[in-house]
């Protein structure tokens, strides 16, 4: 069974999505970064807490949307046709995982910048990442209800 042509839309927009949002403005003020500077950073700030025994929660946790989003959109357009409904149940629940990944910054934005007025500020580019991820996941969880049940080799009786 093919997924529908609005899951198809719904997967290619968010990862549309995703790239817009790599290259606008991730973080206002000082620092000020686009996103994809943001995420480099993030790989490099967690690669190094990491090799010095003192991990970064924020940085790795905070990274890990980006291989979950590529693991939904890969795991989608692969499995789909061999299992519809695990594809896409599988779909939503790394997007899931990744947008409460990705909500991290929100939560965590006042404790990295305590000065809002004068340190850096999360702005559009995070937002279309967030969004990105959100869209994903009800891409994935759409897919998986539109598949409709088999009928049965043995009738229900009574």
């Amino acid at each position: 069974m093919r997924p529908s042509r609005q899951n198809l839309v719904c997967l290619w927009l968010s990862v549309g999505l995703y790239a817009i949002a790599h290259v606008l403005p991730a973080i206002t003020g000082d620092p000020w970064m686009f996103g994809w500077q943001a995420s480099i950073a993030c790989v490099e700030g967690a690669t190094w807490s990491v090799l010095k025994g003192e991990p970064a929660w924020l940085f790795l946790f905070g990274w890990l949307p980006n291989p979950l989003f590529w693991l939904a959109v890969l795991w989608l357009l692969v499995r789909r046709r061999r299992n519809p409904r695990r594809a896409g149940i599988v779909t939503g629940l790394c997007g899931l995982a990744a947008t409460a990944c990705a909500s991290l910054w929100f939560v965590q934005a006042s404790l990295w910048f305590p000065n809002r007025d004068r340190d850096g500020r999360l702005s559009v580019g995070y937002y279309a990442w967030l969004a990105s991820m959100v869209l994903l996941t009800w891409a994935g969880f759409q897919a998986a209800a539109q598949v409709r049940r088999a009928p049965s080799a043995f009738p229900q009786t009574e």
